[in-house]
């Protein structure tokens, strides 16, 4: 099985998404996960072992004076790689749906009208998900992603998981936690 993850921006919710990683491939070990994340996050995903390739987009050509054939330029990229056997947006935004719907798959799936940011988006989805936009962000993911693969996340998978990153300092025995405050303004 081979999925598509688009999680375009917003550096935090891009790491919260992630919750999902561990648990999707623990119930199909076999499963590929391409994700597809704008360019000015390159890098951030390279080192996960649970995805498979990492898509850079430049999601400023969904919007702007040259749009059409940009876009154009877009579906053409992303209709090109190989099908996907289903596509999830966790993102719910316009230029995200738009992502979505341009990959090869019959199965496109993203939150319903009333569950995203940007009501619009949900009409591009062929399988639209109900859960209370006002939800914590971990449950939205989960609950998506339970309904798109046909399996329940229990609760312990999400409390008991592996790190996302690797990432070693030399000579340091101690962890380190990073904030960065107004990532998403650069």
């Amino acid at each position: 099985m081979k999925i598509a993850i688009v999680r375009l921006s917003a550096l935090g919710d891009i790491i919260q998404s992630m919750v999902v990683l561990e648990s999707i491939k623990k119930h199909y070990p076999n499963v590929l996960i391409d994700w597809f994340i704008d360019n000015k996050f390159k890098g951030l995903l390279e080192n996960n072992e649970n995805i498979n390739k990492v898509h850079y987009i430049n999601s400023k050509v969904i919007k702007g004076i040259k749009a059409p054939l940009e876009i154009y330029s877009l579906f053409k990229k992303l209709r090109n790689l190989n099908r996907y056997d289903l596509v999830i947006d966790y993102q719910g935004l316009i230029k995200s749906s738009i992502v979505s719907r341009f990959l090869n798959s019959k199965k496109h799936f993203g939150f319903d009208h009333d569950s995203v940011k940007e009501r619009v988006a949900s009409f591009l989805y062929s399988h639209k998900v109900s859960i209370p936009y006002e939800n914590n962000v971990f449950s939205r993911y989960i609950y998506l992603t339970s309904k798109a693969l046909n399996f329940e996340i229990p609760k312990e998978n999400i409390v008991n998981k592996k790190s996302i990153f690797k990432y070693t300092l030399k000579d340091s025995p101690q962890d380190y936690i990073v904030l960065i405050l107004g990532a998403s303004f650069s």
